[in-house]
């Protein structure tokens, strides 16, 4: 029941409020999560990669509460949630370990808020860098553009720029590349959630 598909920068994975029958994995790829408030603009709120999953509400008959849109090339392995409640795959592990994964993701979620919350946007640049770290597996993270972070961050492009910048000269971050970034181990101690893997030491 599972099947592979591959994605392009661009493509939408899952679109806010639409139920569909499909359940996700992120095998290989960034990926933003965006938010329409009822009134007002759309938002960019969070950051995703390897091994998130994705349309977890559809397994509960509810509609997706945020948009993913593919920042890179990637694969995502897909299951049809109605496929899988046919073949009683729904056993009470199953319902059990999905239960599990969508608590995590909400902690994620309140960790992504939390970054955008700290006083400066220098400790918020600082914040996102550390939870990247958790998203790609490696203290070596790429970013994606100024604008996403800046929209991350509730700031400017040219406030991001100054962030990174200072980041750099204090010696937190080595910039490796255009937008390739690796992070000293003290960084991490922006870290909302103070879990800090092994990777990211």
């Amino acid at each position: 029941m599972l099947r592979e598909r591959s994605f392009s920068p661009g493509d939408v994975l899952q679109q806010q409020g639409v139920l569909t029958s499909l359940l996700q994995v992120v095998k290989v790829g960034d990926l933003l999560c965006k938010s329409q408030p009822p009134v007002g603009e759309e938002h960019a709120v969070a950051l995703i990669g390897r091994g998130q999953l994705i349309g977890m509400a559809n397994v509960w008959q509810m509609p997706s509460s945020v948009t993913v849109q593919a920042l890179s090339s990637g694969r995502v392995c897909q299951a049809d949630i109605d496929q899988m409640q046919q073949g009683n795959l729904f056993t009470p592990e199953v319902v059990q370990l999905l239960g599990q994964r969508k608590i995590k993701a909400l902690q994620r979620q309140t960790d992504w808020a939390m970054a955008a919350r700290q006083r400066t946007v220098h400790e918020r640049v600082a914040g996102v860098l550390c939870l990247l770290t958790q998203e790609q597996r490696s203290t070596q993270v790429r970013l994606p553009s100024h604008a996403i972070l800046a929209d991350i961050v509730g700031s400017s492009r040219e406030a991001v720029v100054r962030a990174l910048r200072q980041l750099e000269d204090a010696g937190r971050v080595l910039r490796r590349e255009r937008g390739l970034y690796e992070l000293d181990e003290h960084l991490c101690s922006f870290c909302p959630s103070n879990s800090i893997p092994d990777y990211c030491l």
